[in-house]
């Protein structure tokens, strides 16, 4: 699926021919294969597309490249965890790499719904991270709910099921805060632009990053407190008998 880039994208049959001519584009690894080498690529880059493990990106002297390697919670794709999805900037064109469907509903949802006032590959990144990153910040309001119950069930003196259910916060935590870590350094590549392929004054990514991987921080520091209280509640209580001659 193809978009040109204006205020509002529109859809096109194909991949414009002329270089002035912006797009967006939705790839299968099946079809990046095919096309690859018409627009330049790295033939490593796009082999490793069809292998993505990792959030990253590269800076290469025609393009910048990058993969996305997204939790899954709500919903399976593939009976896997996460979606690969992978994506190339160049002068003309933003394409994402993707065989779930993700990035042509995200896209689908900007179609719709986005009219940029100055419309940029940079804007479009912003907006399908955005879009990506949003489950998360709804998955962390419910689990700050979630330790509020606990901690009121702590100071209650009712600790049935504490630690199963303590263990698998800390553990999605632990996870969540691995990917965003990821995306900050995602985020610095994209900041930094150094060579010129997104512009920089159109999206401010990083802060964006930053603000959410602070949420988790913020629900790790929860639950390190709440497991304090529930160590003082349960920590046997010793009395001394004195012996009287």
């Amino acid at each position: 699926m193809y978009y040109q880039l204006g205020e509002r994208m529109e859809k096109i049959q194909a991949c414009p021919k002329r270089l002035d001519q912006p797009y967006v584009a939705v790839l299968s690894q099946q079809e990046l294969e095919k096309e690859g080498t018409r627009m330049g690529l790295n033939a490593r880059t796009v082999r490793e597309c069809g292998h993505i493990r990792m959030t990253k990106t590269e800076v290469h002297s025609q393009y910048l490249f990058g993969t996305l390697y997204i939790p899954v919670r709500r919903e399976k794709v593939q009976n896997n965890r996460h979606i690969p999805v992978g994506f190339y900037v160049q002068d003309n064109f933003l394409v994402l790499v993707d065989e779930s469907g993700v990035a042509e509903r995200a896209l689908h949802q900007l179609y719709v719904r986005k009219k940029w006032r100055n419309p940029t590959f940079a804007r479009v990144l912003y907006d399908f991270l955005e879009y990506l990153i949003g489950p998360d910040l709804l998955f962390l309001e419910e689990l700050e709910e979630q330790l509020t119950h606990m901690e009121d069930a702590v100071l209650n003196g009712d600790f049935d099921g504490f630690n199963h259910r303590m263990m698998a916060m800390r553990k999605e935590l632990l996870y969540l805060h691995s990917y965003y870590e990821q995306l900050i350094d995602l985020g610095e590549a994209f900041q930094e632009n150094e060579n010129g392929f997104l512009q920089r004054q159109s999206f401010d990514i990083l802060n964006f990053l930053q603000n959410v991987r602070s949420g988790s921080a913020i629900m790790s520091s929860f639950c390190a407190t709440i497991r304090y209280r529930y160590a003082r509640s349960t920590r046997p209580r010793w009395t001394s008998n004195r012996i009287r001659l």
